[in-house]
């Protein structure tokens, strides 16, 4: 039973490094974050739901996967080597396939107008609300762009020339 939870000790270090220092993982959460308050306006099935859940987490997941294999591409050589840049490539092309897939599927999701109308109503009828949205975007953007490597991180990145 230790070693399982130790495992999920390692998997939370994981996410966690990933969220200190890759500005990308920060942008997707975000973007998860966005999605799930705006999915409050609307009467998902419980599909929807899952389709939701599991395009969310499949962005999430293929910016820890990228993060692995670019932190271990620079582990193995300092050198620049088409292989370590093809091997990067290939896994930021693999985040980039996963969010298109996501925007697809949320605009197949959220394209629906009335409950777009139901967001804005949601504003319209109380205009102090738009007063939250100052803050919770300033927070946003200072989130994603703060630099938390310089601030939190102990190693060095993008010190390699591919």
């Amino acid at each position: 039973m230790n070693s399982l939870l130790k495992s999920f000790q390692y998997a939370a270090a994981g996410i966690i490094t990933c969220l200190r220092c890759e500005r990308n993982f920060r942008i997707h959460l975000t973007a998860v974050c966005c999605v799930l308050w705006m999915s409050r306006f609307y009467s998902f099935t419980r599909v929807e739901k899952a389709l939701l859940a599991v395009v969310c987490g499949m962005v999430l997941a293929g910016e820890l996967f990228n993060t692995a294999v670019e932190r271990t591409v620079d582990l193995a050589t300092q050198e620049h080597n088409l292989l370590a840049k093809a091997a990067k490539d290939a896994a930021a092309g693999g985040v980039l396939v996963a969010a298109i897939c996501s925007v697809i599927s949320g605009v197949f999701l959220f394209g629906r107008q009335e409950p777009l109308l139901k967001c804005l109503n949601f504003f319209r009828s109380q205009p102090s609300r738009f007063l939250f949205l100052i803050p919770a975007a300033t927070g946003a953007i200072f989130f994603i762009f703060t630099d938390w490597d310089r601030l939190l991180c102990k190693q060095e990145k993008d010190s390699h020339p591919f």
